[in-house]
């Protein structure tokens, strides 16, 4: 009967769903929030534990959380000395910026971050880059930043790359330029 295929969907799709649940609890995700926000306590000037709480929330999905926690050390990027470290948290503060709807202080903080050498780094600044100046209206600084993030890599990395970009390109009236690149 319909009503029995209706159940057999619904149950397939529910195996799916539970398939796709994140492999990491999100207890334990909040585990680590905490402890983080425990070390943070103790040394609150530490950009270090700042970015760690900031990548916890962030990677929970809380982002407005990882902006607030992040926006304590704005000022103070140019203490860190290591520049893979700088990269990171400017770019995961951007990125907060960005998920919190702030596409004009992603720019601002986008602009001040230097172009990595590593690969891996640039093809993440470019990927963001490309959502935030999109979001921003900035329609051809948007597709520049995807030519960057699409240059060498292969096609399902290329698609990839498009899909996480497609609602931001549209908006900035920009999709039908990179589906042609």
């Amino acid at each position: 009967s319909m009503h029995a295929l209706e159940q057999e969907v619904v149950a397939k799709l529910q195996a799916h769903a539970k398939a796709a649940e994140p492999i990491v609890a999100p207890s334990s995700r909040t585990n680590a929030a905490q402890q983080a926000k425990v070390a943070l306590e103790a040394d609150p000037f530490n950009m270090d534990l700042i970015r760690g709480l900031g990548a916890c929330y962030a990677a929970a999905g809380h982002w407005q959380q990882c902006r607030n926690v992040l926006l304590r050390g704005r000022n103070r990027l140019k203490e860190i000395m290591d520049d893979g470290k700088r990269f990171d948290f400017a770019l995961l503060l951007c990125e907060a910026q960005y998920s919190c709807g702030h596409s004009d202080q992603a720019v601002v903080l986008l602009r001040e971050i230097e172009e990595p050498l590593d690969p891996a780094k640039a093809a993440a600044r470019a990927k963001l880059a490309c959502r935030v100046y999109c979001a921003a209206k900035e329609r051809q600084l948007g597709l520049k930043e995807f030519c960057k993030a699409i240059d060498g890599v292969n096609f399902d990395e290329a698609l990839r790359t498009w899909a996480l970009a497609r609602v931001e390109l549209q908006r900035a009236g920009a999709l039908d330029s990179a589906r042609n690149m």
